[in-house]
């Protein structure tokens, strides 16, 4: 009797740690809330990451795009694949800084998936006007109204500058 309750101890020990290392990419929901999860920990905390944390945080990543993504592909939304592309660039320039293209480039190389290929279709796949529109509503038609008022208005003052250098 000591035995079976010493295994059946044995085993819910082992089941208890096992639980604590859940696979990202056991399905759609796990992986989006567990990626997003390490990108807010990682924004939040970056800055007192040590080395070994960031090669904690590379294998991370690595996992989440040459294991979850690969394997969820499919079942994500473009809104879906654009948020996890772009949390990805975000993770690459916050780690690597202004090295951040050439580590994309080093990382899609070594990669199973075709990084640069992924982002791109990510981009294509979601309607940004609609989105923006969703985001910001009308006002981003007055934002962008602004803005060419502006560019229009410092192209006067250029051409005005110039004239004035020609006389």
């Amino acid at each position: 009797m000591k035995h079976i309750f010493l295994g059946v101890l044995t085993f819910v020990m082992l089941l208890s740690v096992q639980s604590c290392n859940i696979d990202a990419c056991i399905n759609k929901s796990y992986f989006v809330a567990t990626y997003n999860n390490f990108m807010k920990d990682l924004e939040k905390n970056h800055e007192n990451y040590t080395e070994a944390d960031w090669k904690s945080k590379d294998s991370k990543i690595e996992q989440f795009v040459n294991d979850c993504y690969p394997e969820l592909k499919m079942s994500l939304t473009g809104e879906e694949k654009m948020n996890f592309w772009t949390k990805y660039v975000k993770y690459m320039i916050i780690r690597h800084g202004s090295g951040a293209l050439k580590e994309i480039e080093r990382a899609d190389q070594a990669s199973t998936v075709d990084i640069y290929d992924e982002i791109i279709e990510s981009v294509d796949e979601v309607d940004l006007q609609n989105m923006l529109k969703e985001m910001y509503g009308e006002d981003i038609e007055e934002a962008v109204d602004e803005v060419l008022n502006q560019i229009n208005n410092w192209g006067e003052k250029l051409k005005n500058w110039l004239k004035t250098k020609e006389n």
